[in-house]
Parts: C-alpha cells; structure tokens; sequence
C-alpha cells in the first residue's frame, strides 16, 4: 500500500458484524484501487474484528480504540491518521457501488474548487432490498439549500482532506455532527452532489437516523440557531425545513427572507419555495393536515 494513496476511505465499525463482509467487499471491488482503507474499531464485543482480520488485502489498515469513544471522536481520528489526498466516508452497514471511488476522483480532480462531493443514494432495508432512492441536492441548489438538513447523504461524501484537517466534527453535536460541519464548511468552500447512484444505504432497526431521530433534530435545530444566527423557536425550524406544514406562509416567508441574507438563498428559488409550501399548507387546512415534505 502507498504510503500516500490519492483517497483514504474511512469506516468506524462498532459492533457491525451482520453487514460488515458486504461493506468491506463493496470497498475492496472498488475500480479506482489506489487507496487506503481505514477501519477504526470502537470497541466491538461482536466478531466485528475477527471479520476484518480476515481480509488479507494490503490496503485494508485496522485501527483500535482503547476503548469505545463513540462515532464523532472517531471520525476524527480517523481523519487525524488519514494519509490520502481526500477522505471518502464509508458505514460498515452500507454498500458502495463498484465505480463510486473512481467517479468522486475524476470528478474532484477536474473541479479543484470543489471541497466535499456527495452523491445520490439507494435505500436498503436489512435484507438488501431496494425500498425508495434518494436524490441529495445538486447543482447550485446545495450552496443556496445548505440550511437544509441535509445537504449530503453522509456516508456517500468525498472531501478533501486538508479541509476537513482544519475543520473536524463537533462532538457537541451528536447525530447530528454532519449538518453542523456543512454549515460550517458552506462558507469556506463549495459543495456538490453527484447526480448518480453510488451507494446502497442501509435503513435498519438500530440504525442511527431511525432511532436517534429526535436527538437529531433537536441538534440540528441548535447548529442552524448558530451558524444561520435567528431564532425561530424548535416547531418553528421544523415547519422550516418541511418536517410539518403548520407555519403561516407569511411568517415563513420571513424567515426565508433573513437565511436568503447568510446563504445566498435565491430570490426566484425563494418565491418557487414559498408557493409550493402555500399550496401544501392550503391543502392541509382543507384536508385535515398535511405530514410534510420530509428531510433526511
């Protein structure tokens, strides 16, 4: 293995070891081939590490927490020990499609303003079933919706690594440590969403999104309160970001008035948002109640 491979993929495993072998085989069939795969060990008690030991492919590195110091602390040494030109996210319950590597490469390598690529994803239930698709923002919608949770399926990003050197995870910010990091990151480079399917991403019982899901949003709430800099109130942010449809149309087109002022929100994108949201809360009030567009 290069001791400067061009991407080092990063996947912290904690007690993974119903859908560790697919994860680790989707990464291993990569095309693009020159990279080091870096597996952070948190402290498994299954037959997590027995699995990744196994694997007898030169690019694999395993890394051992003393003990369990949960996910954030362990992106972020991740990203300390990190020796390639970008860091691509991998879960250990995920599958990446054969070309993911060589699609995010090539198109970084073209694009040096770009600092973190994403791309669109499948959803997997536990037995690898194909259920709905998720297509993350793309073009310039990702700079002018990045107040939006999310603006990237996390473990399909990219970013390069000096970047994300300098600009580490927030541990105040559990299960919700990504969003917070794109706000930050949204004023200091540019963001893209590859248009492809390029991984398979699993939705689970004990998956994080599923049953951490009000930790989540209440941490969400705090980073926007933060970076965007108003307070709306928790209802208020998640009538927002369409979690709902119960705000006034008015009083959330004044909100969106003062994100537009920090994120460059656009001024037809702002109109074409507030009348699809109208017609949603019309039809809400006509209909009995409308559940929302829904967010990552």
């Amino acid at each position: 293995m290069s001791k400067s491979p061009k991407v080092t993929v990063l996947m912290p495993v904690y007690n993974g070891e119903k859908y560790l072998r697919e994860a680790i085989d989707s990464i291993l069939s990569q095309t693009f081939t020159d990279f080091e795969f870096l597996i952070i060990n948190d402290g498994s008690t299954d037959r997590s590490v027995e699995i990744i030991e196994s694997y007898l492919d030169s690019r694999t590195r395993l890394v051992h927490n003393e003990k369990n110091i949960k996910l954030i602390a362990t992106l972020n040494r991740g990203i300390e020990l990190a020796r390639g030109e970008y860091i691509a996210r991998m879960d250990c319950d995920d599958i990446s499609l054969p070309d993911r590597l060589a699609k995010q490469v090539a198109f970084m390598g073209t694009h040096p303003e770009i600092g973190v690529c994403g791309t669109w994803a499948k959803v997997i239930d536990e037995n690898g079933n194909v259920n709905r698709s998720i297509k993350a923002l793309t073009g310039k919608s990702i700079k002018r919706l990045c107040w939006r949770p999310s603006p990237f399926i996390h473990p399909t990003i990219m970013a390069r690594t000096s970047l994300l050197k300098e600009n580490r995870y927030s541990e105040g910010y559990p299960h919700a440590e990504d969003y917070e990091l794109w706000l930050r990151l949204s004023q200091r480079t540019t963001f893209y969403n590859l248009d492809k399917f390029l991984l398979l991403y699993r939705v689970h019982d004990s998956s994080i999104t599923k049953a951490k899901r009000e930790l989540q949003l209440a941490n969400s709430y705090r980073a926007f309160n933060e970076h965007i800099g108003i307070e709306i109130g928790y209802t208020g942010f998640l009538d927002l970001i369409s979690v709902e449809t119960k705000m006034n149309p008015l009083k959330r087109a004044y909100y969106l008035w003062i994100v537009s002022r920090s994120t460059g929100f656009d001024f037809v994108l702002f109109i074409m948002d507030n009348l699809i949201y109208f017609r949603l809360w019309l039809r809400g009030i006509f209909s009995g109640g409308f559940h929302g567009l829904g967010i990552l």
